[in-house]
């Protein structure tokens, strides 16, 4: 589990680095409103049909970690931060 939760922090940090991503989002302002609002089950929705490395991101803390109207399911959390962290690898071994 030590290693699940090193990858969680890698995908996090990794996130973070690419956070301009989520202003080329189409929604971002709408995202960014709802999600200052406290309506996380509307951002998680704003995400669901997007499979970039942010939006996985961002769908596994919300579910890793819970949010207002969200019930934590740290099992699904984990496998959205993995899915990310295959994409970041991916970019990064290609150099972008």
């Amino acid at each position: 589990m030590i290693y699940a939760s090193k990858a969680v922090k890698l995908v996090v940090c990794a996130a973070i680095l690419a956070f301009p991503a989520v202003a080329a989002h189409p929604n971002a302002l709408k995202i960014s409103e709802l999600e200052s609002l406290g309506r996380y089950k509307k951002v998680i929705e704003s995400y669901a049909n997007d499979d970039s490395a942010m939006a996985l991101c961002i769908q596994g803390d919300y579910l890793y970690h819970g949010r207002k109207g969200i019930q934590a399911n740290k099992d699904r959390g984990m496998e959205l931060y993995k899915k990310a962290l295959e994409l970041l690898v991916v970019d990064a071994e290609s150099g972008n």
